[in-house]
């Protein structure tokens, strides 16, 4: 056996079958995956946006960002807000995201968001990465 250099492209299709293959045989559901994203425009601008994805009961916020000029006026909680509106119904039960320490934890705390894990010095020495979570009801 030897361990090659690939690029991801190519792998990722393969492994993707592997793991569906290994879930079938373990006779396990696969779990589809459904990306959803928002934007938020200023005069036919896109000044921020989020993006997620759905596995089961579940919702990850993969990215949000607004635009510097645009923040603290509102955009990411609207951004938020309609998140956890699309997660509700759709009668999903946790949504979950992380942050680094340099981002926006606060910001995400003052939206309700709980930190149920943290890793100092990751992904480098001096910056903490926090795990996030939010319970819907």
């Amino acid at each position: 056996m030897i361990i090659n250099n690939i690029s991801p492209q190519k792998l990722t299709p393969i492994l993707t079958d592997l793991l569906a293959l290994d879930q079938q045989n373990k006779a396990v559901s696969a779990m589809p995956i459904q990306t959803i994203a928002f934007s938020a425009e200023i005069a036919d601008q896109i000044v921020g946006g989020v993006t997620a994805k759905i596995t089961g009961e579940s919702l990850h916020i993969s990215l949000l960002a607004v635009s510097p000029q645009q923040q603290n006026q509102g955009i990411g909680a609207k951004l938020i807000e309609k998140v956890e509106a699309y997660a509700l119904t759709e009668k999903l039960t946790t949504i979950t995201l992380t942050t680094k320490s340099y981002q926006a934890l606060d910001f995400y705390l003052k939206q309700g968001y709980q930190t149920f894990a943290e890793l100092t010095d990751v992904p480098v020495r001096g910056i903490t990465k926090y795990y996030l979570l939010k319970r819907l009801s």
